[in-house]
């Protein structure tokens, strides 16, 4: 049953995030080609989020968060993986390790 809610809920995120990588693609290209959002310069999220100046920046959020997707999807494979032998742990441990370099990479500077 804990696995049943936990492959919900990770369903759940992972179509949030694919909604997200709609929304800001859509805003993004309108920013870009047609006109500047006045909302989203006026707030903070907003203008962290929403405020693309250039196609390299557009890029770079998307990346982030089709990342979280990837994530999300590996780990969900994780909780139904059944490891059989020690060498499956060492996988999942090396795959832990490359997700956490990913997601050290993809870390802004200004941050």
């Amino acid at each position: 049953m804990r696995n049943d809610i936990i492959m919900v809920v990770v369903e759940i995120l992972d179509t949030f995030l694919l909604g997200s990588v709609m929304l800001i693609f859509a805003f993004g290209l309108y920013e870009l080609f047609i006109s500047d959002l006045k909302n989203a310069n006026d707030t903070n999220s907003g203008g962290r989020i929403l405020v693309i100046s250039s196609i390299d920046s557009l890029k770079s959020k998307l990346g982030k968060v089709i990342l979280m997707m990837l994530i999300i999807k590996v780990f969900s494979y994780f909780t139904e993986m059944k490891p059989e032998s020690m060498l499956d742990l060492l996988y999942m441990g090396i795959i832990v390790v490359l997700v956490a370099l990913s997601l050290m990479l993809s870390k802004d500077k200004k941050e």
